[in-house]
């Protein structure tokens, strides 16, 4: 008898496992998704157990920054606590929020439905001959240097941060937590000073015609573009580039906000602490009036693949930091558009907003010198 149970009791726990496998309304694995944002395309992928929604990760994205971008954020968290995309859009950027639900829920029906994401095959790249390898060939010696070598051993000043840089593109600086080195306002201001040097070779009559005399040229070292080598003349060119730019967001009486792209300059202040970023603004934009009229500055830090023209934004490509800035009216300058015969003035940001109406209207500004102090770096990467 006791084996007849005990024979009934594994046949029932069989059939309740099979029956719970039966259950498990998804098919466990990735699931890439692309839906209409508000600035364009947003690609999603979502990674599914048997039952529940594993993560959610924004591969691509135009939407606003400091905005849009954070609206997904906040649906995202929102939809792996529920596990599920029955969830609110965010006021504020619902057209960006109400995409990212969208995509997820694409994704779980097609998890439902067992639809993977395939591998992709993909073809050997093509490799680029590289003028190391013209040398080899030729039998010329010649050793390669990177020249922007210093920039991927990037440390924090925070002494507690254990960092092993590497790069992505020559352009990803990460520490030991997949996170970017910029960890204060002192970290910015010296990443943002640091130039990208690129070397390449340019038409020269007083240049060499042969990769064996071109490997003798000052600075031939680093120079990584393979040597035309057609009969032509061609000497070394150095091309030096700020590593990032800033994505400048202000807003209005309304709350609405708006973009600017600029190449701040971050400065350290007399005390070695404090970090100030300027740039001019001109007049009579949206930018400028936000600023007089008080609005906080948010600004991201981003950089770039430095070999490229395209500067592809904040995503998993780039590093940076966004920081919240405050306006310092006495440091920063109004330069006036002067009268026919005389020459332009230039007063502090304070001083004009002492002045009554009046005395504005009795002045044109031509821009004005945005100088603001660094208070917060409110996120990272």
């Amino acid at each position: 008898m006791k084996k007849i149970l005990s024979v009934l009791l594994v046949l029932a726990m069989v059939c309740a496992g099979t029956a719970a496998l039966a259950d498990a309304p998804y098919t466990p694995g990735t699931y890439t998704v692309s839906v209409d944002g508000h600035n364009g395309e947003i690609c999603l992928v979502v990674e599914m157990t048997a039952d529940a929604i594993a993560s959610i990760k924004v591969l691509s994205h135009s939407e606003t920054t400091g905005l849009g971008d954070v609206a997904m954020d906040k649906v995202i968290a929102a939809i792996v606590a529920a596990n599920n995309a029955d969830v609110d859009a965010v006021a504020s950027a619902t057209v960006s929020s109400n995409a990212v639900i969208k995509g997820v829920k694409i994704a779980l029906e097609r998890a439902a439905k067992g639809e993977v994401d395939q591998p992709e095959e993909k073809a050997p790249a093509a490799q680029e001959m590289t003028f190391a390898d013209q040398c080899k060939e030729a039998g010329v010696d010649f050793i390669y240097e990177d020249p922007n070598a210093a920039i991927y051993d990037f440390a924090t000043t925070d002494a507690s941060v254990d960092v092993n840089t590497s790069a992505s593109g020559k352009a990803k600086y990460v520490d030991e937590t997949d996170g970017p080195c910029i960890r204060t306002p002192l970290d910015l201001a010296a990443r943002s000073a640091v130039k990208v040097k690129v070397y390449y070779w340019i038409a020269d009559e007083n240049g060499a015609s042969t990769i064996a005399d071109a490997a003798k040229l000052d600075n031939a070292q680093y120079v990584s573009y393979p040597f035309p080598n057609d009969g032509g003349k061609y000497s070394v060119k150095l091309q030096s580039n700020g590593l990032g730019t800033n994505t400048v967001v202000t807003v209005n009486e309304n709350n609405e906000p708006t973009v600017a792209i600029f190449g701040l300059k971050y400065t350290v202040d007399e005390n070695g602490t404090d970090v100030y970023t300027s740039c001019a603004v001109m007049a009579e934009t949206a930018t400028y009036r936000n600023l007089l009229a008080g609005s906080p500055i948010m600004i991201s830090y981003y950089e770039y693949n430095p070999y490229s023209e395209k500067k592809i934004g904040i995503g998993a490509r780039n590093a940076g930091a966004r920081v919240k800035c405050e306006l310092d009216a006495e440091r920063s300058t109004l330069t006036t558009v002067p009268a026919e015969g005389e020459k332009a003035q230039t007063l502090t940001v304070a001083e004009y907003l002492a002045m009554d109406e009046a005395a504005r209207a009795a002045i044109t500004i031509k821009y004005i010198k945005m100088v603001a102090k660094v208070v917060e770096l409110y996120s990272i990467g």
